[in-house]
């Protein structure tokens, strides 16, 4: 039978080695952190670079963006910084990060606006601004994306970018349009023309350019009709037939002249 002290002495000793094996396992760890962080710093700028495209080109772009940005901070001022961080970036993008590459570019063009590639960072701010706007589909970020993409244009007229912009507007005001048809059609249904009214009069005033416009003019016909406004309905009806005289918005015009002829 062990006595009152041999237990604690036996606890004590236990103790002193358990402490012992923590300070030797931290300062092991220590030991590793400093090697590792010794090799990064002794690296030149070309290596640390050229470590960061291998894996970039290999598609690890979380893990490029971050060596990217070890070197932004590490050589900060210097050109190699200045391409790590357009790289930076760039990967965020390519890693699906759209919210962080805009932040990174945002900055690089406030920190670079005579930078030779400018128009590559404005216009790849803009696709990743559209792509977190598509993906959540969240209408008030598409319109923020358009200001951007018109941003792109307004700056940019002659690139190849402009061209490219004025493709991904066309996408989101189709995109808006819809939404506003889609809105004005619920207030439709709900017996309140005025509310669909103004929903309608926005893709004609606004998105006159996408496939919805025909479909706008029928819907503000309808809702005249609803209004029992039928002057204004036929109005509506006839710069529909005049504009889209084949389309199947007009063919429809046609039922509902004279659905509201056979209840005047």
């Amino acid at each position: 039978m062990y006595n009152l002290n041999t237990i604690i002495n036996k606890l004590f000793d236990m103790f002193r080695f358990i402490c012992t094996l923590f300070v030797l396992l931290c300062f092991t760890n220590c030991i590793i952190f400093a090697k590792e962080k010794r090799t990064i710093t002794c690296l030149s700028e070309d290596d640390m670079y050229l470590r960061a495209e291998l894996l970039f080109q290999k598609k690890k772009y979380n893990a490029a963006a971050k060596q990217f940005f070890d070197i932004f901070v590490q050589r900060l001022g210097s050109n190699t910084a200045t391409k790590a961080e357009l790289m930076r970036g760039y990967s965020l993008y390519l890693a699906g990060q759209y919210s962080e590459a805009s932040e990174v570019l945002n900055n690089f063009i406030r920190l670079h606006p005579t930078h030779q590639k400018i128009a590559d960072v404005y216009y790849l701010k803009a696709r990743a601004e559209y792509k977190q706007a598509y993906n959540q589909q969240d209408l008030e970020q598409l319109l923020h994306a358009k200001l951007e993409l018109q941003q792109v244009i307004d700056k940019f007229p002659k690139s190849d970018f402009a061209i490219k912009a004025k493709e991904k507007i066309n996408v989101i005001s189709k995109k808006l349009a819809g939404s506003q048809i889609d809105i004005g059609k619920f207030y439709l249904n709900r017996k309140n023309p005025i509310a669909a009214l103004n929903r309608f009069n926005t893709v004609v005033d606004k998105y006159s350019h996408t496939s919805y416009y025909p479909e706008a003019i029928y819907r503000i016909a309808q809702s005249y009709a609803l209004l029992g406004r039928k002057q204004e309905m036929k109005e509506q009806l006839a710069i529909l037939n005049s504009k889209f005289p084949n389309s199947t918005w007009s063919k429809r015009a046609s039922s509902l002249l004279q659905l509201n002829d056979c209840n005047a």
